[in-house]
């Protein structure tokens, strides 16, 4: 896969990720999101990508436990390679899961419903059927669960 991917530093450079050449890739919207999480001991991070929110959240606040949810495997492989380059893998667990299918922490080894202090995603603006291939599953999915979140 190191063919296809992209080592990048964020923040500085204080964190490290791999992420996709091509396709979906962090963006301004992923560090305000980080930037804007709130101090907390137990922090979500549902469609998490290759992770770049959750484990700045991590770098942030060294207290925090932080839990990856993503649907995608592709990208949980590499959101799991993130953990571990930076450091991170006392404190942050990737789980690949489709929440809509499931509630998260059911079936799993994932933590139970409800047990977290802060939850955060990244909600997509694209209409559904104007949404690229390759960023569809991850677009339609979230606006999804932003809509259960009501």
């Amino acid at each position: 896969m190191a063919g296809n991917t992209t080592d990048d530093l964020l923040f500085n450079g204080a964190l490290k990720l791999r992420q996709p050449a091509k396709g979906h890739r962090i963006g301004t919207d992923a560090v305000l999101l980080a930037a804007a999480c709130p101090d907390a001991a137990s922090i979500c991070d549902i469609g998490s990508g290759v992770g770049a929110v959750g484990l700045r959240v991590a770098q942030v606040y060294p207290h925090a436990r932080v839990d990856l949810a993503e649907i995608d495997a592709a990208a949980c492989a590499l959101a799991r390679e993130n953990v571990v380059l930076n450091g991170l893998d006392a404190r942050v667990r990737v789980h690949e899961v489709d929440i809509l299918a499931r509630p998260f922490g059911v079936g799993d080894a994932g933590p139970a419903p409800g047990s977290f202090d802060v939850v955060l995603t990244n909600p997509p603006f694209d209409d559904q059927a104007k949404a690229l291939i390759g960023k569809k599953a991850a677009h339609v999915a979230r606006r999804n669960v932003s809509a259960r979140m009501r």
